[in-house]
């Protein structure tokens, strides 16, 4: 095996998708029927209600949490071997394929159903500009990736990624005293959406927690780490308390009462955040199992991001299709998922890799035809300073 599948993690996958597949329950199945305000409600048009399976979806926006978690993890761990370049290079590849095939379903979608004052956030999202206005409510989490991914940029740029450990101790230290002192002052909670959020305040103890988790996995954890580690997830569990107590007045169709029962989401993150160290704990002994397995994680994996950009709307759509032409609630939603999961492992092994073929000669010669800038000389070089 090479070196790059040694170090490839395959329980992080399974934790990628399965949270995936939390939001999509949570955004399909319960926010769209429990919350009038939510943005699937215009496209749910009171189709169905699921009351009976509340107990088990309403906390599944905790997926988004874990995601931030796996991408301090995986960006830090990856940017270690990368220049500036590569690393802008590769997040590029990452994103805009996916994006690109995902908002065009969406847009044609929204189109279909005469929604044509979509064209704006259409041009936005194949963009990929951070302050929005996306094609549907979930692409906000991109632009605070990609805030998180800018942060990272700089380190590189600056040749001091020996330094990243230090930028989570500054990302949790910063992002904790915002969320203690919106525990103290509620009245700080216009901070916590729109463009504020990608000031990380409130999520860039996860990044931070993710980080630090990649520095136990690389033998690189100090003393000093572990108070940070701790005021991060001091920060984490009052961020989940507050934005589960926000949810709670914007539903007013839930059996379950979401202020009362913040701490279930605290749990399940926490039990989150340990499968994470189990995968990288146990790494060797996911390579150990058959191929067969590890292919269907690593599959997993790559579906995904485009599972994540395609579940809303054309989710709660398909569902209410699916109800309207006499299905249960619960057995459109689980035929919904599966076409879900079906489509994003076809974007994934057919559409993206095609797409990134075409982008990457496209980005070399960009970059190419200003190599002769000292600017674009530096970013091109190998960092030299090492974490």
């Amino acid at each position: 095996m090479s070196k790059a599948g040694q170090d490839y993690y395959y329980g992080i996958d399974l934790v990628r998708f399965l949270s995936a597949l939390m939001v999509s329950v949570f955004h399909v199945g319960y926010s769209c029927w429990a919350s009038p305000t939510s943005g699937g409600a215009e496209m749910l048009q009171d189709a169905y209600t699921l009351p009976g399976i509340a107990h088990l979806t309403w906390f599944g926006w905790v997926g988004v949490e874990i995601f931030f978690v796996v991408s301090g993890f995986v960006i830090a761990n990856s940017a270690e071997r990368a220049t500036p370049f590569s690393f802008a290079r590769g997040r590029a590849l990452r994103l805009y394929p996916a994006v690109w095939v995902c908002a065009t379903m969406t847009f044609a979608m929204f189109l279909m159903m005469g929604m044509d004052d979509t064209l704006k956030h259409y041009i936005v999202s194949m963009l990929l500009l951070p302050t929005g206005p996306w094609i549907d409510g979930q692409y906000w989490t991109l632009g605070v990736e990609i805030v998180f991914y800018g942060l990272i940029f700089l380190l590189l740029a600056a040749r001091a990624y020996s330094w990243i450990n230090i930028v989570a101790l500054g990302l949790a230290v910063w992002s904790a005293s915002f969320l203690v002192a919106l525990h103290l002052f509620p009245d700080l909670h216009f901070l916590t959406a729109g463009p504020w959020r990608l000031l990380l305040l409130n999520y860039g103890v996860y990044f931070a927690l993710g980080i630090f988790i990649r520095a136990w996995a690389a033998g690189q954890f100090r003393l000093w780490m572990a108070p940070a580690v701790l005021m991060a997830l001091l920060g984490a569990v009052l961020e989940m308390r507050h934005h589960a107590i926000s949810m709670g007045t914007r539903v007013t169709r839930s059996p379950i009462d979401l202020a009362d029962h913040w701490f279930v989401v605290a749990v399940f993150f926490l039990a989150a955040v340990s499968a994470i160290l189990m995968a990288v704990r146990f790494r060797d002994a996911f390579h150990r199992l058959p191929a067969p397995l590890l292919t269907s994680l690593r599959l997993g994996g790559l579906a995904t991001y485009p599972l994540y950009l395609l579940h809303f709307s054309i989710g709660i759509a398909m569902t209410r299709q699916f109800v309207l032409a006499g299905m249960s609630p619960i057995a459109g939603l689980i035929l919904t998922l599966a076409i879900l999961i079906s489509c994003a492992v076809l974007i994934a092994q057919l559409a993206e890799p095609v797409i990134r073929r075409g982008l990457r000669p496209l980005i070399d010669r960009s970059v190419g035809a200003g190599s002769a800038l000292p600017g674009v000389r530096l970013l091109r070089q190998q960092p030299t300073s090492r974490g």
